[in-house]
């Protein structure tokens, strides 16, 4: 590409490094996997990471990294770059380098993306792909960056235009006219006050002016495009800082800061990596049957119909691998925990965000196991009960990836940094009186999230966690519950 460019604009491709999606699937990067020959694909993948080492992309965040870092080596002072990216590049760890690199060189101008729940294929008979991507033929969520390079001294007077579409336009000429309005709205928007996006008597979405410097340097997410209300994402970084009214006496921190993590799911079951083999029970063997079976029980799948309630019980057992070191098979056992995180959440459909087991077990694929490093009673229970609450639930949508509309992906990077109640300054008498809340509604029934509103139970979660556990009132709670069922991410399915 040459040098001293005035604009690039690009879709480049996603393709991304990872880990095989099932045991069949040997091979751990496959990043050019279309190659027939395995050899060659080995070949760019060494030359692509030598390529890229030192600079703010990655395998794993995608190759779309690394046509960001090229039009940041060709642009002159002043250039622009317009880029369509997956969604992913907003929160996930592995994009936050590309993050740093946008704040510290660039005026971010526009950050858009879609929420639109409609399906185009089922529209317009085009390639099946859902109006939440800009891209055709694809269901990824995905955001549009506009940004401009500038000099370094011009980052306190940048401004970022984040817009968030309630739906997308279907033709050329809706767009035109959406752009002008953008471009006729920010000019009189106040900086983190959000406005709406009307073109005649039609809603379009909101826009929310922010300051750049509001941005974090360290390549922390950029939660203001979670959500069609901005205002949510205020509301959930004041909670996050302790600084929202009512709430400021509710203890948050890190996930990390006072737990750890089980085992991520490739150490447990790769055949390359993994310790153990995995073994889900057959739908032909009945639950006392297969509970006579040797090996030792996991939790492994996250089904909407399967786990309806704060209690789960084991679906699958870890048989030790031969060809394994025992010791080390042993010392990923201590990993063991009974609270058990949703790796991956499907709003519509799924019905818990965390899961308590009565005995400690590791979490495989859909399942992260979370140990308290200062274990006592009522802490897990504690925790579980938040996560599976409103508020756990926005601090966990504004905090992790959405690689599609109502879909929340915590891999283990997130999940450390992800905000939630500090089980560990909560009193004795409150850890108690979340145990007793936790032991009343175990075995009772949720709903999806999609039902946040209308779902007794989860309003029971709700209620108890703030009169008997948190003392907060529950009617600020009540209110930030019901903007928040508005959100289409939590009606999306796939």
């Amino acid at each position: 590409m040459p040098s001293k460019c005035h604009l690039v604009i690009a879709n480049p491709p996603y393709t991304r490094a990872g880990g095989p999606g099932d045991e069949k699937n040997t091979v751990w990067n496959p990043i050019f996997g279309s190659l027939l020959d395995k050899r060659d694909a080995e070949k760019m993948k060494n030359a692509l990471r030598k390529a890229l080492d030192g600079t703010a992309a990655s395998l794993y965040a995608g190759l779309g990294s690394a046509f960001v870092v090229l039009a940041d080596e060709a642009l002159d002072i002043g250039g622009r770059l317009a880029f369509v990216l997956p969604a992913t590049m907003l929160t996930g760890s592995r994009w936050a380098p590309i993050r740093r690199l946008l704040l510290s060189k660039y005026s971010v101008e526009w950050v858009v993306v879609s929420h639109d729940l409609r399906n185009r294929s089922a529209k317009k008979g085009l390639p099946g792909r859902r109006l939440v991507s800009f891209s055709e033929s694809t269901r990824i969520a995905e955001v549009l960056i506009v940004a401009t390079r500038r000099q370094h001294r011009d980052r306190k007077t940048s401004r970022a235009c984040f817009v968030n579409l309630l739906r997308n336009p279907d033709e050329p000429i809706e767009a035109l006219g959406l752009t002008r309005k953008f471009l006729a709205l920010r000019d009189g928007l106040a900086p983190l006050e959000p406005a709406a996006i009307d073109i005649g008597e039609a809603t379009w979405g909101n826009a929310v002016l922010v300051p750049q410097a509001d941005l974090p340097l360290d390549g922390g997410p950029w939660s203001l495009a979670t959500f069609v209300q901005p205002g949510l994402a205020l509301i959930a970084k004041r909670i996050a800082l302790g600084k929202h009214g009512g709430l400021g006496s509710v203890p948050v921190a890190e996930l990390g800061a006072f737990t750890d993590l089980g085992p991520y799911h490739m150490q447990v079951r790769n055949p390359k990596y993994g310790l153990f083999t995995v073994r889900e029970r057959p739908a032909a063997t009945g639950p006392a049957e297969w509970s006579l079976r040797a090996g030792i029980p996991a939790l492994w799948h996250h089904k909407a119909g399967r786990n309806t309630s704060l209690a789960a019980s084991p679906d699958a057992l870890l048989e030790r691998r031969a060809d394994r070191s025992r010791s080390d098979q042993d010392r990923m056992l201590a990993k063991s925990g009974c609270l058990h995180l949703a790796a991956d959440l499907g709003m519509a459909p799924q019905r818990v965000a965390a899961v308590m087991t009565d005995n400690p077990m590791i979490g495989v694929r859909s399942w992260t196991s979370v140990l308290p490093r200062n274990p006592a009673p009522g802490k897990n229970e504690a925790l579980c009960l938040w996560l599976n609450s409103t508020l756990g639930l926005l601090l966990r949508v504004i905090h992790g990836n959405r690689p599609y509309l109502g879909r929340s992906a915590l891999p283990h990077e997130l999940a450390r940094t992800m905000p939630v109640l500090d089980v560990d300054r909560l009193s004795n008498g409150q850890l108690m009186a979340a145990a007793t809340v936790y032991a009343d509604l175990k075995h009772r029934e949720l709903q999806g999230f999609s039902a946040l509103v209308a779902d007794p139970v989860r309003g029971e979660i709700n209620e108890r966690l703030c009169r008997e556990v948190l003392d907060i009132d529950p009617e600020i709670v009540a209110e930030i519950t019901r903007k928040l069922a508005l959100e289409p991410t939590l009606h999306a399915r796939h």
